[in-house]
Parts: C-alpha cells; sequence; structure tokens
C-alpha cells in the first residue's frame, strides 16, 4: 500500500507549444508540495491495518489540515465510505486504466513544479515505470504502490485546484493497490524510465 500527501503550493508560469497553432503561450501551471509518502507492508502472517490508517486520516484532520480523500481500488471501497459518512470529501481515482495521472507527474517532474524529498522506495519506482499501450505499470517483482499515490495527489491537485488556491489545496490518495501484472514482452514497446530521473535506484 502506499499513502502520500500533498498540496498545491502556488502557481508557475509555464512556456509551452501549440503544434496546432504554431505559436508559443503561457500555461500557469499548479506548483506541487509533497508533504509525505509512505510504503506500508503487512508483516508475516497479518494483514494492513486499514482502521490505523483510517485514524491516521482522523488524526491529520483534527490537527487542521483540511484533507481530501482519494483512493484507487476496491480494497479502498470500505475506507471512503466510512470516511465520507464522517464528512470527509472522498473520491475514487483510478490511474490504472490510463497513463493520464502519471503524464501529468512526469510533466510536473520535468517542468521542475514538483517539490519532494528523496524517498528511496519512490525514487526506485518511478525509475523502473513502464509505459506500455497507453497505461502505465510496473516490472516483474517491481511495484508502484507509493508513486501511484504521488500521480493520484498530483492528478486531483491539477485537475481541481485553481491559482485561488495557492497554498490551501490538500490532496491525501490512498492507494491500497498490491499488483502482480507481468510486464509486456516486447522491449520495443517498453518506455522505461519514463519519468526522468537522475537517482541510481540499484
Amino acid at each position: 500500500m502506499g499513502i502520500a500527501m500533498g498540496c498545491r503550493a502556488g502557481t508557475h508560469e509555464v512556456q509551452r507549444w501549440s503544434e496546432k497553432d504554431e505559436i508559443q503561450y503561457v500555461d500557469l501551471s499548479p506548483l506541487i508540495h509533497i508533504d509525505f509518502m509512505i510504503a506500508i507492508k503487512a508483516g508475516v502472517g497479518t494483514q494492513i491495518p486499514y482502521a490505523k490508517v483510517r485514524s491516521f486520516i482522523r488524526y491529520l484532520r483534527a490537527v487542521g489540515f483540511p484533507i481530501t480523500l482519494s483512493a484507487d481500488t476496491y480494497q479502498s471501497v470500505d475506507t471512503l465510505q466510512i470516511l465520507e459518512r464522517e464528512g470527509v470529501d472522498c473520491k475514487h481515482i483510478s490511474v490504472d486504466r490510463d497513463d493520464v495521472a502519471y503524464r501529468m507527474l512526469r510533466g510536473a517532474t520535468m517542468e521542475d513544479r514538483i517539490d519532494y524529498y528523496e524517498y528511496p522506495i519512490y525514487i526506485k519506482e518511478v525509475s523502473k515505470l513502464i509505459h506500455y499501450n497507453g497505461k502505465v505499470d510496473h516490472p516483474l517483482q517491481g511495484s508502484k504502490d507509493v508513486s501511484d499515490a504521488v500521480a493520484g495527489v498530483v492528478f486531483r491537485i491539477q485537475t481541481e485546484t485553481t491559482e485561488m488556491d495557492d497554498k490551501l489545496a490538500r490532496s491525501l490518495p490512498v492507494d491500497f493497490m498490491i499488483k502482480s501484472m507481468q510486464p509486456p514482452k516486447s522491449k520495443d514497446a517498453l518506455d522505461r524510465n519514463w519519468i526522468s530521473s537522475d537517482y541510481d535506484a540499484d
């Protein structure tokens, strides 16, 4: 399971090029700050304590974070329903159906619009992502639980906030997904190191 929390920390002017109109234009894009990210694994013979995750979210709200909660996969349904009844703004976001969220994460990374600390698990995951057939996956024996959570944060901030929300918007996508999907066999179809990083994951 991967958990991440982030907020909109400002607005950045990005110079973009329109292929259609063949002109350069300025786009206002959010600066994104990742407050924290963490991978949670169950111990031998135990299960992930979802109740403790919910308690942690309640604690964050209690100390003043205006939390909005996003989650991916069927395992999050119970948590979304419980917290929604408690007044939390909850939303289901899938980062697996297409590459939209990851393209936003990639764009924010390449444009230096995302601020995060060096968390080795996240760096390793994004360094080994596979972009294939309009989707993003992890290699065999790999994972992307934390990067999924961060991509969900970026997606919600980039699609649901504006410059008027600078330093106010918060998002806590919680990803309960554990995958074991086989990577594509055709090496020609793979785009490894899809999100740029100078970190040596090995």
